[in-house]
């Protein structure tokens, strides 16, 4: 990325990248919504057929056909029934049912169309972006990425904590990370591989800022609320003696402690904490809420530090604006050798389209601790993780005394062999084969019948539903998988996890069974780069504590 001579050329460089974005959405938006009803279904854009199956004003329960939708709760959708168009929010998204909030009654006797709201969220963005000037607040951050400064190492007074920190938990690695934020440089990078404790050391910082001896208030970003709600959940963990508060709609709040203080709104939040004579808080929010409530408006909440969790995914451009938030110091927790930032693909050459952590953390290498211990992997899984993603990169992992030796211990006496050999304790990454036929691509009936039989005989010795997770690159084969796992199982039984390589980020299970689904030699010349994504094939994999079952024909270029 190029160096700028002053703040004014970098802003402009910024807003022209950030319009072509705005236009290249605002254009598939058109083009999507131009698709025939079957590529919009294909899409996880539309839903053709919902009915109501229960539940009354003003929440619903709605009975789908084939959903291909991505949809979380809080996203918005529009229901068209008649002349109709009802606005709505998904409470929860399953294969065949989608709960909504909703402000108008529906009727059990109407069918209704789903549609996924598409909407460019880059306006506010945008309009912060218009507002960086040399000498305005976040100036230096500002400058530091444009390439004009140099981070500080030291910024104002170190934080000196009212009660010592517990490192009881921490290793040397984790312990020097800690202690290098308290000195309050401008940036800090911490660079976590799978299962090596990001979570942990961000806890243990943003106690330690809102213990110190003038307290200092601390916010905490990611891009998803799931990301935040998990953050603040382990800051909860370590003590009940501060006053954390997410800011969010309730839908958006899934999984959240109870013990945290909920705002659907930053004006509630500001309106309750004047009510408090301490105001050590720890607040969590997603970038674009704070965008808005921290740049966009005034404000009095302060934060000395600002910590990102997930950095590795939150695009350059966007991280810009972390400094108008008013912070003096920025922590970047994150692993650029995990699932990387999304840019649209007529932008993906242009040196702006890199994640803040990715830049960052190769430009201030003085500024950066990475973990190199996971407690997550037994030593096989480690082994390879490590080998295949890290060390080509200079990083190598090593198991922890705590997972190193982990299994399963299952007992299988299923007939079929392969069955017997994916549930066994060693090894603990097994590659099979299934298909007999040459013709399947994004999905794979063979595979499916084959992942049906081997989850049903785990359930069967022991293991629980949420102890599994099959992933797989392609929707369609997601759906065929779930058909199966479904007809082979009790009513009573759990499902486990069945997704795409985005539900998995942050997903921790004992097995995981990944279908490569291709068998046809011209489809995967034409898929492998994306199927082998190392990116997405190391979030896959390491997701597993004990078992790693690589279903496909093409597992050896795994």
């Amino acid at each position: 990325m190029s160096c700028y001579n002053n703040i004014g050329e970098f802003r402009e460089a910024l807003l022209e990248y950030l319009n072509s974005e705005k236009q290249y959405i605002e254009e598939d938006i058109k083009e999507n919504n131009a698709l025939p009803d079957t590529e919009k279904i294909e899409k996880g854009l539309l839903i053709d057929s919902v009915i109501v199956a229960e539940g009354e004003f003003p929440y619903y329960n709605l009975k789908v056909s084939e959903n291909n939708t991505k949809l979380r709760p809080g996203d918005a959708i529009i229901l068209r029934g008649g002349k109709h168009k009802i606005r709505a929010k998904v409470v929860e998204n399953t294969d065949d049912v989608v709960s909504v909030e909703i402000q108008k009654e529906l009727s059990s006797d109407e069918s209704y169309r789903l549609e996924v709201s598409e909407t460019v969220l880059l306006d506010s963005i945008i309009s912060l972006t218009e507002t960086i000037a040399d000498g305005g607040t976040g100036a230096h951050w500002v400058r530091m990425l444009a390439g004009i400064d140099e981070p500080r190492e030291n910024g104002f007074s170190k934080i000196v904590p009212r009660h010592p920190i517990d490192y009881g938990h921490l290793n040397t690695e984790q312990r020097v990370a800690v202690e290098n934020t308290l000195k309050r440089p401008s940036l800090y990078c911490i660079q976590g591989p799978p299962g090596t404790g990001k979570t942990d050391v961000l806890s243990a910082i943003a106690r330690a800022y809102a213990d110190d001896q003038r307290p200092k208030e601390v916010l905490v970003l990611s891009n998803t609320h799931q990301a935040v709600n998990n953050a603040l959940n382990k800051i909860r963990e370590q003590g009940d003696d501060l006053h954390i508060t997410k800011i969010g709609e309730p839908l958006k709040a899934e999984g959240l402690d109870d013990t945290i203080y909920q705002y659907p709104t930053f004006r509630e939040y500001l309106r309750g904490r004047k009510k408090r004579t301490s105001n050590r808080d720890i607040v969590g929010m997603t970038f674009h809420a704070a965008v808005v409530n921290l740049g966009l408006r005034d404000s009095s909440f302060c934060p000395a530090v600002a910590i990102v969790d997930e950095a590795s995914l939150m695009p350059f451009v966007f991280g810009v604006l972390l400094g108008i938030f008013g912070c003096s110091t920025t922590i970047l927790i994150g692993d650029d050798r995990q699932m990387p930032s999304i840019f649209h693909e007529k932008l993906v050459n242009n040196p702006f389209s890199v994640s803040l952590f990715e830049n960052v953390s190769h430009r201030f290498e003085k500024l950066k601790t990475v973990f190199t211990t996971t407690y997550r992997m037994n030593d096989e899984i480690t082994q390879f993780v490590s080998s295949r993603f890290y060390e080509p990169y200079g990083i190598r992992l090593v198991a922890s005394d705590y997972s190193h030796d982990r299994s399963m211990h299952l007992k299988s006496h299923h007939e079929d062999e392969r069955i017997r050999l994916a549930l066994s304790d060693r090894p603990s990454i097994v590659s099979l084969d299934v298909s007999e036929h040459d013709c399947w691509e994004d999905y794979n009936q063979e595979e499916a019948a084959f992942i049906a039989s081997l989850v049903k005989e785990a359930l069967v010795c022991g293991l629980r539903a949420e102890d599994i997770a099959v992933v797989t690159p392609y929707r369609r084969q997601v759906k065929t998988i779930r058909e199966n796992v479904k007809a082979i199982l009790k009513e009573e039984d759990n499902i486990p996890l069945i997704d795409t390589v985005e539900r998995m980020q942050g997903q921790s299970v004992e097995m995981v069974i990944l279908s490569m689904s291709i068998t046809n030699s011209a489809y995967y010349e034409q898929q492998s780069s994306f199927i082998l994504e190392p990116h997405r094939l190391n979030v896959m994999i390491s997701r597993a504590k004990c078992k790693v079952v690589l279903i496909g024909k093409y597992n050896e270029e795994v």
